[in-house]
């Protein structure tokens, strides 16, 4: 098995055990038991419990922001298909990084957390601002709209639903909350005549 592969192996198991147990109450040790390894083989490709999570949180990052990317510079794809994938992957990557979990990072890793909002602030931003100007381009979105401003309105609506403290009293799982901000969000930045059949596109009701 070659490093990559070991490697590999690692972020699997290390991402699973981060998100079911969160990143303070894991171990090294427990990492390593659960990969059949020794804690001196784990040791000899990360240092530290953080430098592993750093990796692992970057490496879902990375594999987060190409996907979108892929989808929306494919030219073969409707506008639609595009806006639908992208909130689907963004749905998928806010049900790993769970409130819980962004909460214990950024209590016990703040640097790892921070490169965490910094990702989604500037590249995840990016990416969606392009998306939400080729809406606009396509005729689908209203063209008197800011789409900095939307992609900004979206983060922030994010950001405060998924705090542990908010999240806890709505009662709802991350994908519903993304859901129903995609879904108001949309009813708002959609031009009126093609409201209804964006709706059935994207599968809403």
């Amino acid at each position: 098995m070659t490093d990559q592969e070991i490697r590999q192996r690692i972020h699997g198991k290390a991402l699973d055990h981060f998100l079911q147990f969160g990143f303070s109450k894991v171990t090294m040790n427990e990492i390593a038991e659960g990969l059949g390894m020794s804690k001196k083989t784990l040791y000899h490709y990360y240092p530290g419990k953080e430098d592993l999570l750093a990796e692992v949180v970057g490496r879902l990052h990375e594999d987060t922001a190409t996907r979108i990317e892929m989808l929306v510079d494919d030219a073969t794809l409707g506008f639609v298909q595009k806006l639908r994938g992208a909130l689907d992957i963004l749905a998928e990557f806010h049900s790993k990084m769970t409130p819980y979990f962004l909460a214990d990072m950024e209590k016990h890793a703040p640097e790892v957390c921070k490169v965490t909002n910094d990702f989604k602030r500037d590249r995840i931003r990016n990416i969606m601002s392009k998306l939400v100007a080729e809406g606009i381009q396509k005729g689908v979105f209203r063209d008197d709209i800011d789409q900095d401003l939307v992609v900004l309105i979206y983060a922030g609506a994010l950001q405060h639903l998924l705090r542990p403290d908010i999240f806890n009293r709505l009662g709802l799982s991350v994908s519903q909350v993304h859901k129903t901000i995609g879904t108001v969000l949309i009813e708002g930045i959609a031009k009126p005549e093609v409201r209804s059949e964006l709706y059935a596109e994207m599968g809403h009701r």
